[in-house]
């Protein structure tokens, strides 16, 4: 198929199509066509693939950053939410890839041969964009997508150097009414009408699609109309004159809704162009695109938890319209909010290991950074050169999406931050070709904190190809070792740099957990975590150690200003008659010795917590002694009265240690 006119190997209604298309002059009445879809495709998603608004726009991103756009406008007319258009400035449709994707949804261009001739995917390579950049949608699906959203979609869309612009009105049919064709292998899934505009600049391209009348569940669900009427319900409750119920406060309080701590405002319901409660935003309406999202993430990050919401989440932070521009924000491929954690150097006091790809016992190295070098120079990481160099924005509604992550940065922020790196790039031939999916090759972070926020982030985030559809995994691929706590404390991102793709379903929110690129990376990250876990664990116990010495110090440092209010020269000394070359032979003049183990009881088998508790109880003793000196009682007594007076004493103090039943 060397020349695009060319229409060999095309149906019917394709080729039918694109000969109407090219007769239509400006005005003329629209080009009806048919909406098919082949019964694989349709089978897969009569129960519907995308489970959220932030799914189907999603996917219209992932196809306006196939389309070599640079930026991607969103505008969703909150919140009303009676329409929402997507814009971006890409290649854009001509009629013939039009006419293909009517006739064949979900039979994508991309990553086919034939791509190159529609301005789809590189003439070199069938798994890039004509810029190169490596593709993340499959195009056509993402019209299934937004009937998630609506049955009503209008494109507009303009390639560079044409005259005009091609508008296409969409119906699509309810699931119900799908006619399936007398082959029963196509299925009619909508109608199209297709005009033609005139167009004055030559030199634009991009494509605009608008989702007319919202489906009512969907508006509902983006302006959290099932919360705020749950709140209504409670400030109607507490202003009535109702009868006392006896309930359990705590747990009542913990099921009561409460007004997110950021919203978008609440609908009046009798008419939507009036808020009962006003908008509570993080930022002014005059701030930058940039800076409104940062302030969002930055304003979530100093959430603190309470008894009724305990950790802090999103659910409950964010109001569904916002989740939804978070959850994209997370999706889809965009600069960081901070930089790529791979950029990582020594001044972000974050402590950094090594992942070992060996086998049971194998331990992570540490990574000392020097200077500015980086994590990403240090170990020849490759993830974020993989991403393509052309730029790529998000802005919603005036908010200019950044990936929600940091690591290190200001030092009381990275303060005891440990981050895990690894990457793996197994030979699979012992699985048949077949069944292989092609390479496998990925790296992977982990970073540990004390409390990751929001909770959402706790887990694994699977990108492929700088986007996906997963966000993070809080099992961590279903890791069965009982390590709860320190699980919830972490959250890592895997950049796929070969394969993984293949294992994706449909909707790109899930895996065939079967295939062997998922099964490799289910194995190395269990194995990871183990390496984790006991790097973290030793850790712990040293920190404990080391803490518990600077507390020891503190108190004997305490201790001595103590007692030199009553003496500068310390005359008692302990030594054990046990030991030799300790048993004092005479006494140093104006000094008292006295036996140690007549006074202290030494415990057999001891942890270095007891040994370290009972060095500072015989420090407490000599302070006493070395007081009660100061008044001469001790020189007083003979040797044998000394150590029965200081071992009373002694076993007064060890009352309040000793641990009663």
């Amino acid at each position: 198929m060397d020349d695009i006119s060319s229409e060999a190997g095309l149906s019917d209604d394709e080729v039918a199509l694109r000969r109407q298309l090219a007769t239509s002059k400006f005005y003329d009445a629209p080009v009806q066509a048919t909406l098919k879809t082949n019964q694989r495709v349709f089978a897969r998603i009569t129960d519907g693939i995308y489970r959220e608004p932030a799914s189907a726009l999603r996917e219209l991103i992932a196809n306006s950053y196939d389309a070599d756009a640079t930026e991607v406008r969103i505008f969703t007319d909150a919140p009303r939410f009676s329409k929402i258009v997507v814009r971006d400035n890409g290649h854009g449709l001509d009629e013939n890839t039009l006419a293909h994707i009517i006739c064949n949804i979900g039979g994508s261009l991309k990553r086919s041969k034939d791509g190159k001739y529609h301005d789809v995917t590189s003439e070199l390579d069938k798994n890039l964009s004509p810029m190169k950049r490596r593709l993340i949608g499959k195009l056509g699906i993402g019209l299934f997508s937004v009937s998630q959203i609506t049955h009503h979609i209008v494109i507009v869309s303009k390639v560079k150097g044409d005259n005009k612009r091609l508008v296409c009105d969409i119906l699509l049919r309810p699931q119900a009414e799908v006619e399936s064709e007398t082959d029963e292998d196509n299925y009619v899934t909508g109608k199209a009408e297709i005009t033609y505009v005139p167009a004055e600049d030559l030199d634009s391209s991009g494509t605009e699609i608008t989702l007319l009348n919202i489906r009512p569940f969907v508006r509902e669900s983006l302006q959290s109309k099932l919360l705020w009427n749950a709140i209504q319900f409670q400030r109607e409750a507490s202003s009535a004159d109702v009868e006392e119920v006896e309930f359990d406060l705590e747990d009542e309080l913990k099921d009561l809704p409460r007004e997110p701590d950021f919203h978008i405002g609440e609908i009046d319901p009798k008419n939507p162009e009036v808020l009962i409660t006003t908008s509570k935003l993080p930022w002014l309406s005059t701030d930058d695109p940039v800076d409104k999202f940062k302030k969002l993430v930055a304003e979530v990050g100093v959430l603190t938890a309470d008894s009724k919401r305990g950790n802090v989440k999103l659910l409950t932070s964010l109001d569904s319209y916002l989740r939804m521009i978070w959850s994209i924000s997370l999706s889809v491929p965009i600069q960081y909010i901070e930089k790529h954690p791979y950029e990582v150097c020594a001044s972000d006091n974050v402590e950094i290991y090594l992942i070992n790809n060996g086998g049971k016992g194998s331990a992570p190295e540490k990574i000392e950074l020097k200077g500015e070098e980086t994590l990403e120079s240090r170990l020849g990481l490759v993830a974020r050169s993989e991403e393509s160099e052309i730029p790529f924005s998000v802005i919603i509604d005036g908010v200019e999406l950044r990936r929600p992550i940091s690591v290190g940065g200001e030092a009381e922020k990275a303060k005891g931050q440990l981050m895990f790196v690894g990457r793996a790039n197994p030979s699979l031939s012992s699985v048949p070709e077949a069944y292989r999916g092609g390479e496998l090759e990925f790296e992977y972070y982990m970073l540990w904190n004390s409390k990751v926020v929001p909770l959402e982030h706790n887990g694994c985030l699977i990108r492929i190809n700088g986007a996906n559809g997963t966000l993070f995994d809080s099992s961590f691929l279903d890791y069965q070792v009982s390590e709860q706590t320190r699980l919830r404390q972490l959250s890592g991102e895997v950049f796929a740099i070969k394969g993984l793709d293949s294992s994706l379903n449909i909707d790109r929110e899930s895996f065939n957990i079967a295939h062997p690129h998922f099964q490799y990376l289910k194995r190395w990250m269990h194995n990871a975590l183990r390496q984790f876990m006991s790097k973290h664990k030793a850790l712990s116990k040293d920190s404990a150690a080391q803490q518990n010495k600077i507390k020891i110090d503190q108190v004997k440092s305490d201790i001595d200003s103590v007692v030199v209010n009553f003496t500068k020269s310390r005359s008692v000394k302990f030594y054990s008659a046990t030991k030799v070359g300790q048993t004092p032979i005479l006494d140093e003049p104006g000094t008292i010795s006295i036996n140690r183990e007549s006074v202290v009881t030494k415990a057999r088998n001891a942890t270095s917590t007891e040994k370290a508790r009972m060095g500072l109880h015989e420090e407490k003793l000599v302070a006493v002694a070395d007081i009660l000196e100061s008044y001469g009682l001790l020189s007083s007594l003979s040797a044998d009265e000394v150590e029965r007076l200081i071992g009373a004493i002694g076993k007064i103090f060890l009352m309040d240690i000793k641990k009663y039943g």
